[in-house]
């Protein structure tokens, strides 16, 4: 790749070497001190609703459930931490 001309292997490896630990490095998600329940509690009320009226043969409530609590006990940028170790 042209981009790369000019750039010895070493270099290469450092700064590959670099973004992964500066990666492992960033801190794990912790829960929140004061959660806000209320739209897990929603997510709940919703899926059970829905499931009494018409089922939930996709079974795409417990995927909502499951958004639900973990942004409610971690914050919504639990998902970036997520992305960013399964990348």
């Amino acid at each position: 790749m042209k981009a790369f001309e000019g750039i010895k292997t070493e270099d290469l490896e450092r700064e590959i070497a670099a973004r992964k630990a500066a990666k492992d490095e960033q801190e794990k998600p912790k829960p929140l001190h004061n959660p806000d329940f209320k739209p897990l509690i929603a997510s709940c009320v919703a899926a059970i609703e829905k499931i009494e009226k018409e089922g939930d043969p996709e079974g795409d409530s417990k995927h909502w459930i499951y958004e639900a609590g973990m942004e409610a006990v971690f914050g919504k940028g639990v998902w970036n931490w997520i992305r960013d170790k399964n990348t």
